[in-house]
């Protein structure tokens, strides 16, 4: 291999900062990664970081051709944590780097015709046993659909500031992320044992707040928000709030036409998970005004859909608000690995949700009070026979449907369509002149559609602009 030696003008190597315990920079003793990720324009940059377990000065190479790399060297003090961030590359460009005797390659995005797609994926969390094999059959199913983008729906360690977790986390990931850039958005198991400021450190993204983790990425013809409602009790301040929707007025008027919104915490629920009903009220009528296509969010580990037609049944968050009525996609997608936590689907006890809503007709507020029930464990698609599809341990993906059988006296309300508790992937793929249609389908980790029971219900619908 010949190798070209030159200064960093073309890339700025990144020095982490170093911040109060616990910090994984300081304190991490395992070779970790590498994994990608975005902080700039998708089509001319890329970030790649990992973990030494000793500080040390990188050595790091790139090029598009694999026997003439370019080393890239510069003062660069001794450290473990290690992010080089690449600018000036060439779109839809193949490029090699070499990290410590380990060759990868990355893909810049390419024009905005060219097909592409990104792969949503749920809560990791691999911990125990359980969640370990599970991680695994994800891991295998992300590296066999190779999407563009993976983008992550948060609680990607199962506590983010120990370094044990962290570790399990990161050799998990970095079997696909080492070659597909990694957006996700923070999770309260992110959070845990003060674990903002590594998730930080560890996912270089272009972060707007010093205080806090919400970031985008405008990916070709689309837009993608991950934002971060674990700041402040589960709130969203104020800055974030200015922030999204002047983001969103800005998606619209530069003519995106796609835009999707990505959050952990549960905006809506028909299982044990209560629904956070500040995000919703918040959320929902801006995925309205400006033409969200879909939010996908976790929390919850089981799928769950939704197509909310906000104001169609005559029930507003707030006075002012002037509801379009159109279709938007909402997913609960939370299972992504983490342990399935079947007895919290159908054991919970019976429960009265109340919220407080505005008449549309008459502006008068008023409380609707609904109750949501256990699943019934006589609803489930046998998967005993088929290992790979993720079901729970037993074999069984319980499933709701409405006309069979509801739980929630809320699911008439926000549009539910199909819920199964299961390990799964959604997959966007933008297709056609100027990728003016996007088919969302939900994957088993097998690869497989989700159907539904006796195959009747296929999880997948084509979007068009």
């Amino acid at each position: 291999m010949f190798i070209y030696k030159l200064s960093l003008c073309t890339a700025v190597f990144l020095i982490m900062s170093c911040g109060s315990f616990p910090d994984i920079s300081q304190t991490n003793t395992r070779d970790l990664g590498p994994w990608l990720t975005i902080s700039g324009n998708p089509s001319t940059s890329m970030d790649i970081t990992w973990l030494t377990g000793q500080k040390e000065k990188p050595r790091f190479f790139y090029g598009t051709d694999r026997e003439n790399l370019i080393e890239m060297i510069d003062d660069i003090p001794s450290q473990k944590l290690h992010t080089i961030s690449l600018a000036g590359l060439k779109p839809g460009t193949e490029y090699v780097y070499f990290i410590d005797e380990e060759f990868n390659t990355f893909r810049t995005a390419g024009s905005k015709g060219e097909d592409y797609k990104i792969t949503v994926i749920g809560d990791l969390q691999p911990f125990k046993k359980e969640s370990r094999i599970s991680n695994k059959l994800m891991t295998e199913a992300l590296i066999r659909e190779n999407p563009d983008l993976i983008a992550q729906v948060g609680d990607v360690s199962e506590s983010g500031g120990m370094n044990y977790f962290q570790a399990q986390t990161l050799d998990n990931i970095e079997e696909y992320a080492a070659e597909i850039p990694f957006m996700a958005a923070a999770g309260n198991h992110d959070y845990y044992t003060k674990g903002k400021e590594n998730f930080r450190r560890i996912f270089p993204y272009d972060y707007p707040s010093e205080t806090e983790l919400y970031h985008s990425l405008h990916y070709k013809n689309a837009s993608l928000f991950f934002l971060d409602v674990h700041i402040e009790n589960s709130n969203v301040s104020r800055e974030q709030k200015l922030w999204f929707e002047q983001s969103l007025k800005e998606a619209v008027s530069k003519g995106d036409r796609w835009i999707f919104v990505f959050v952990h915490d549960v905006l809506l629920s028909s299982g044990s998970a209560s629904m956070n009903w500040d995000l919703q009220k918040w959320l929902s009528p801006l995925a309205d005004e400006y033409g969200v296509d879909a939010l996908f969010f976790g929390h919850s580990h089981n799928y769950e859909h939704w197509i909310y037609q906000y104001g169609e049944t005559g029930l507003l968050y707030n006075r002012d608000d002037n509801p379009s009525g159109d279709p938007v996609h909402y997913f609960c997608t939370g299972g992504g690995g983490a342990s399935m936590r079947i007895e919290s689907l159908l054991e919970h006890q019976d429960r009265i949700v109340k919220s407080q809503w505005v008449g549309q007709s008459n502006s008068e507020k008023f409380t609707v009070g609904a109750t949501v029930r256990s699943w019934n464990p006589q609803h489930y698609i046998d998967q005993t026979n088929n290992p790979l599809n993720g079901a729970p341990p037993e074999g069984r993906s319980y499933f709701q449907l409405p006309e069979v059988e509801s739980y929630s006296g809320y699911n008439s309300i926000y549009g539910y369509q199909y819920g199964e508790k299961t390990l799964h992937y959604i997959n966007l793929d933008f297709t056609g002149e100027e990728n003016k249609t996007c088919t969302v389908s939900v994957h088993y980790p097998d690869g497989s559609l989700l159907t539904g029971p006796e195959g009747k219900y296929p999880q997948q619908w084509i979007l068009k602009k």
